[in-house]
């Protein structure tokens, strides 16, 4: 199938952002598995020293939602039903890939971590309500408070037509902006949560949708490429304040979202189709890994590994990770996706390009 063909469509996926997904999702595991890894004997310490970071895998997560929330949503028309539509949508595919991980969470924390229990809320982990990992019983879920509010604030868009959504953009932009650089909230507060600095990384990703054909040009790739080192330089730098982190984070991410689409528009590369499939099970990796993690550790299984052979500890991770790849793949597709196709009264047969059922 020729290049052309595959992007044509109004249901195409941009290929290379399927890619990021899985990219992403992979530096979340890292972060929760290089602990272990070092622990077992891991000889790689590189690797190590970088798995401390992996949760910028999240600030790539969160551009590429912006991305693709707009690039499924703006095409469409504006009015009451599509409005209706589209929070199902929303809510459908954010909820039921959700739940039962977080259900399977709060049956094994009394049993494997009951420490944890004093602080976990049933109420919030359920409903998404509090961007705090304590209150959670799948720590993770953090991150979904904040796609949760993104998707509200979105929505809103709904009652402004596409000639003055630009302008309307900018405001929401200028509304979060101006308090992460000038005002110093406390981190427990309601107000840190409303106007978080993450919430710019959805506003990047509808950015970077709206200019798309601007961004995509050649030209722009030594820039992009400079960029991505820049801010994940700054944004690893121990003495900056948290949100500073997420502004730097936010640059690096943005680029690499945009180094993606250069790739692609310009045929220079384009990802291969198990990527891709890889891609459209990213959610349930990123929910599901750290139960598997969890039972990983548990079940002796690395300090089993640490007992072996260097090799043998070496292939042991990586087999493990390929494992935890594969289940959730085979997951989402035979469990979630068709359980999420059926709560919107889509019937479709699985295929790794469509941008709205995996997203």
């Amino acid at each position: 199938m020729k290049y052309d063909q595959k992007v044509s469509g109004s249901n195409r996926t941009v290929l290379n952002i399927q890619m990021l997904r899985a990219l992403a999702a992979l530096l979340v595991v890292l972060f929760h598995l290089g602990g272990h890894y070092r622990d077992a004997g891991g000889i790689f310490t590189g690797l190590i020293e970088f798995s401390k970071w992996g949760l910028f895998g999240v600030d790539i997560f969160f551009i590429i939602s912006g991305f693709v929330i707009s690039y499924t949503v703006f095409p469409k028309q504006r009015n009451a039903q599509a409005a209706g539509t589209y929070f199902r949508h929303r809510l459908s595919r954010i909820y039921l890939g959700y739940w039962p991980f977080a259900l399977l969470a709060l049956y094994v924390i009394p049993i494997h971590t009951p420490e944890n229990l004093a602080n976990v809320s049933v109420f919030k982990t359920l409903t998404l309500t509090s961007g705090h990992l304590e209150f959670l019983a799948l720590p993770v879920a953090w991150s979904l408070s904040y796609e949760l509010y993104f998707y509200v604030i979105f929505g809103l868009l709904f009652c402004f037509s596409n000639k003055v959504i630009k302008r309307v953009l900018m405001v929401f932009f200028a509304v979060i902006l101006l308090p992460t650089l000038f005002i110093d909230l406390d981190p427990w507060s309601n107000w840190a949560f409303w106007f978080s600095p993450y919430l710019l990384e959805f506003f990047c990703g509808v950015m970077i949708f709206l200019y798309r054909d601007f961004i995509s040009q050649r030209r722009w790739m030594i820039p992009c490429i400079t960029l991505v080192a820049a801010g994940f330089w700054f944004g690893t730098n121990a003495d900056i304040s948290p949100d500073t982190r997420v502004l730097f984070f936010a640059i690096s991410a943005a680029s690499i979202v945009m180094l993606a689409l250069q790739l692609e528009t310009n045929r220079l590369f384009v990802s291969p189709n198990w990527l891709v499939g890889l891609g459209d099970s990213s959610y349930t990796l990123y929910l599901s890994h750290v139960l598997m993690i969890t039972a990983f550790y548990k079940l002796g299984l690395r300090d089993m590994l640490a007992s072996q052979l260097q090799i043998v500890i070496e292939l042991g991770f990586l087999t493990f990770i390929v494992f935890m790849l594969a289940v959730s793949h085979l997951y989402y597709k035979y469990i979630e996706r068709p359980i999420y196709l059926k709560s919107i009264n889509l019937r479709l047969p699985f295929t790794p390009r469509s941008v709205e059922s995996s997203e």
